[in-house]
C-alpha cells in the first residue's frame, strides 16, 4: 500500500494506483476506505469509472469489514475446509450484489460493466505479477490467476442482462448470517470427526477422450507454438455424431490460464452462422450480390474489410474471402430477432453482450464479426458440431436448427472457403473439408488466430477447432499472424492424421 501512487481522494475515501497489482481492490485500515486500481486500468477512462463504482459499491456494502470479520473465523477453523467453502460463496454473493446495484444505475451498461470483468481477468492472466492483493482482508473485483474461477465469471457476465433494475442490500447480510449459522456448527462437527465435501461447479467434460486423437493433437498443438513463438495454442476435436469431446490438447510458454473456460471473440469463425440464419429466413441465398465496398460507417463505428479493393462479392464469396462488411448487410437484411435467435439455437450467447442502451443495427454489425459474442473453446467447438450434425441439436436430435437445403448451402460455402478462400491451408488432398478462419485481435495488440471446420465435408466425423495465442510466421520477408496462416495448417495436420 505504501508503494502506491495517489490518485484521488475525498474525506475518508483515498484512491491510489499500483504498479504491483493487475485486480482493482478495496481495503478498510486505520478508519480509512481505500481503494487501489492497477496502473493498467488508466489506459481506459470508462474501465476507471466501473473499478471505482464497483470497489465503492464494495465499502458501501461493508464487504471490507466482512472480511475482518471471516478472517478471525478462519483463525478460530483453521484447519476446516467448510470455512473456506463459505468465503467463497460469501465472496460470490457479494460480488453478485455489486453487480447488481450497479447495472441498475442508468449510466453503466451490461456491455460496458461485462468488457470491464473480462478486461481485469484478461490482464491478470497475462501478468507476471502476482495480482492478489496484500492483504488479508481485502475485497477484489476478481480473485487472481491462480483462484479465479473462470465459470465465475462466465456466470457473472451471463447474469448482467437478468438483473432488474432495483436491488435489495439487506438481501446478502442475510445470506451471510444464514450460511454462518449453518456452516459453523458443520466446521466443528468436521473438527470433531469426518469430512466436509464443497460441490465443484461444472467443467469441460473430457472424460471421453481418445487417447491416440488426443496423443495427436499434443503434439501438434507444442510443434505449433514453438514454430510460431506463440504465447499458447489449443485444439478441441469433437466428435460429430455425439457431441463429445474426444481430445483436448493446449500448450503454453507459462502453463497459466487454461483454455478449458477461457473466454474470447470468435472473430469470423462466426460468419457461417450469420449466412445460415440469412439463408434460412429466405433474405439470402449463396449466389446474391452485396455491395462490400469499405469503410463502411454505422452511428459513428467505422467497419472494413482486410482488403480494401474489395467492391462487390456474393454471399459464397464473402465467406470464402471473409469479407466483413458483405456479412454486415447479410445480417441487415434478415434483421437482429432472426440472427439473434438462430444464434442462439447454434449455442451462442446473444445475451451478455447485447445491451438495451446501443440500437440493434449497431449491435447486429458487430455481432456479424464475432465482437460482442463471448465464447468458450468447448461451446464454439459445439457450435460447429451442429453443423456436422445435419443442423441438429445434440439436446434434442430431433429438432433441426436449419433446413437441409440452407445447411447444404452452408456445408458448400465452407468446402469452397477451404478449397478456394482464405481456409486453403487446411485442405487434404483426397479429402473434402469445410472450415473457416478467425482472426481475433485481443486488448489491440495480441492476435488470437482461430480455424473451425470438419472433415469429411459431406459425411463428418469430428469437428476440430484451433486457436493459437500470441503467435506469428516469418514468411517472404512478412510477418503472418492469420487464422489461415497459422491455424489453418495445425487443423490439416492433425485431422490429416487421425483421418487416416
Amino acid at each position: 500500500m505504501a508503494q502506491a501512487i495517489p490518485y484521488r481522494s475525498s474525506g475518508k475515501l483515498i484512491i491510489k494506483v499500483s504498479h504491483h497489482c493487475d485486480i482493482p481492490f478495496s481495503v478498510f485500515l486505520m478508519n480509512k476506505a481505500y481503494i487501489v486500481l492497477p496502473v493498467s486500468l488508466l489506459s481506459s477512462p470508462n474501465n476507471v469509472k466501473i473499478a471505482l463504482a464497483h470497489e465503492g459499491q464494495h465499502h458501501r456494502n461493508g464487504d471490507c469489514l466482512w472480511a475482518y470479520f471471516i478472517e478471525v473465523i478462519r483463525i478460530i477453523f483453521f484447519c476446516n475446509p467448510g470455512v473456506t467453502r463459505w468465503k467463497k460463496v460469501l465472496s460470490d454473493l457479494q460480488e453478485f450484489s455489486c453487480d447488481e446495484v450497479l447495472i441498475g444505475h442508468s449510466k453503466i451498461s451490461p456491455h460496458d460493466y461485462g468488457h470491464c470483468l473480462v478486461r481485469v481477468v484478461q490482464a491478470a492472466s497475462q501478468s507476471s505479477l502476482p495480482t492478489n492483493p496484500k492483504f488479508a482482508c481485502a475485497v477484489g473485483m476478481a480473485l487472481d490467476k491462480q483462484n479465479e474461477d473462470c465459470t465465475f465469471i462466465i456466470r457473472r457476465i451471463s447474469m448482467l442482462s437478468a438483473y432488474p433494475l432495483k436491488t435489495s442490500r439487506p438481501l446478502i447480510i442475510g445470506i451471510a448470517f444464514v450460511g454462518f449459522s449453518i456452516v459453523a456448527p458443520l466446521c466443528m462437527a468436521y473438527s470433531a470427526a469426518g469430512t466436509l465435501t464443497s460441490p465443484k461447479l461444472k467443467e469441460m467434460d473430457t472424460s471421453h477422450l481418445n487417447p491416440k486423437i488426443q496423443d495427436i493433437a499434443q503434439k501438434e498443438i507444442a510443434l505449433a507454438v514453438k514454430e510460431y513463438h506463440a504465447k499458447s495454442g489449443v485444439i478441441a476435436i469433437v466428435d460429430s455424431k455425439n457431441g463429445t469431446i474426444i481430445a483436448f490438447a493446449e500448450s503454453s510458454r507459462n502453463l497459466e490460464n487454461s483454455w478449458k473456460s477461457r473466454v474470447f471473440s470468435p472473430g469470423s469463425t462466426i460468419k457461417p452462422f450469420i449466412a445460415a440464419a440469412a439463408i434460412d429466413s429466405g433474405t439470402s441465398y449463396e449466389t446474391k450480390n452485396y455491395d462490400c465496398r469499405s469503410p463502411y460507417n454505422i452511428e459513428g463505428k467505422t467497419f472494413t474489410n482486410y482488403d480494401s479493393k474489395v467492391k462487390s462479392a456474393s454471399l459464397a464469396d464473402a465467406i470464402a474471402k471473409s469479407i466483413n462488411v458483405c456479412l454486415i448487410k447479410v445480417s441487415q437484411e434478415a434483421g437482429a430477432p432472426v440472427v439473434r435467435k438462430k444464434l442462439s439455437e447454434f449455442g451462442f450467447d446473444l445475451n451478455s453482450g447485447w445491451q438495451s442502451s446501443q440500437s440493434d443495427d449497431l449491435q447486429l454489425a458487430q455481432a456479424s464479426l464475432g465482437e460482442n459474442i463471448p465464447v468458450t473453446i468447448e461451446s464454439l467447438a459445439k457450435s460447429y458440431a451442429i453443423l456436422a450434425h445435419q443442423g441438429r441439436s445434440f439436446e434434442e436430435p430431433s429438432k433441426a436448427v436449419v433446413s437441409e437445403k440452407t445447411l447444404s448451402s452452408v456445408n458448400r460455402m465452407l468446402e469452397n472457403a477451404v478449397a478456394n478462400g482464405t481456409g486453403r491451408r487446411a485442405a487434404i488432398p483426397g479429402i473434402s473439408v469445410a472450415g473457416k478462419t478467425g482472426t481475433v485481435i485481443e486488448n489491440k495488440v495480441k492476435p488470437l488466430a482461430l480455424f473451425a471446420g470438419y472433415a469429411p465435408a459431406n459425411n463428418p466425423n469430428y469437428v476440430l477447432l484451433v486457436v493459437i495465442e500470441d503467435g506469428y510466421l516469418s514468411k517472404n520477408g512478412a510477418t503472418m499472424t492469420s487464422g489461415g496462416e497459422l491455424a489453418a495448417p495445425v487443423f490439416h495436420n492433425v485431422a490429416k492424421n487421425i483421418l487416416k
